[in-house]
């Protein structure tokens, strides 16, 4: 299959030897495997955990979170690798990580972007009369040790590990995937598309897009996977930070 030509403004990415068709068989077991963690791990893990009792704890909750993002993970990447095991997949250079250059100023500008992806949000979800999600700041003075230790793995496991497989997963194998046979724009735009409906979301679905779209322009600039990761991070330490607003001001 016949590579793309680059695009004006938009470094090459490393060539990759498989064709969209096996991108899109991919993104298909993606679809069905999503949907086996939403329809049956969801429910197995909660009464496992014990979110379906009345009263939960922190640590529920958290253990909850853990094991549904594991879950995940493990089939995404269990279907890329099993669909993918005729080719050296280790060795294509999809994961390129390098922490110099002058992308943290890139980083930081995009983030000014934040807040007009948190009123594409709200439009979102007022479109589908829904809430959204709000976050119950942990309270430290009332809380143990215990509860406080369980809030905050949960803040670190949203805001560092979960942007961290996402952005291996959506830019650094999909996108780098759909750049061999599209042009750049359309290969962000299909992987946004996707990245955005495998949420399984309609309340989220425009403000993911928009946010794929924002990082897989920055792999595309810099053919560089952290600059990604370290702006998907920052959007989910932002979303808690209007989450725990909504929260405060419904007291």
């Amino acid at each position: 299959q016949r590579a793309a030509e680059p695009c004006e403004g938009f470094v090459q990415s490393s060539q990759v030897p498989w064709g969209l068709g096996k991108v899109g068989q991919v993104v298909v077991l993606w679809v069905f495997g999503f949907a086996f963690v939403a329809l049956v791990g969801v429910p197995f893990v909660q009464v496992l955990t014990g979110l379906d009792a009345p009263d939960t704890s922190a640590w529920q909750i958290a253990a909850f979170t853990f094991c549904i993002d594991i879950m995940e993970s493990l089939v995404a990447f269990g279907v890329v690798r099993a669909s993918l095991r005729e080719y050296d997949f280790a060795r294509q250079g999809l994961f390129r990580l390098r922490w110099w250059g002058s992308w943290p100023i890139g980083v930081a500008g995009l983030c000014l972007l934040f807040p007009m992806v948190s009123v594409v949000a709200e439009v979102n979800r007022a479109a589908f009369q829904t809430q959204g999600w709000v976050w119950v700041p942990p309270d430290f003075a009332s809380k143990s040790l215990s509860e406080l230790a369980a809030s905050l793995s949960l803040i670190c496991w949203t805001t560092l590990m979960s942007p961290i497989w996402e952005e291996l997963l959506f830019r650094g194998f999909l996108l780098r995937s759909l750049q061999k046979g599209l042009p750049t724009p359309l290969a962000i735009l299909l992987s946004s598309v996707v990245f955005a409906l495998l949420h399984f979301s309609p309340a989220t679905v425009l403000p993911l897009f928009i946010l794929g779209i924002i990082f897989g322009t920055l792999l595309a600039k810099t053919n560089n996977l952290l600059p990604p990761m370290v702006l998907h991070c920052l959007w989910n330490v932002y979303a808690f930070w209007i989450a725990s607003n909504s929260f405060a001001t419904q007291l």
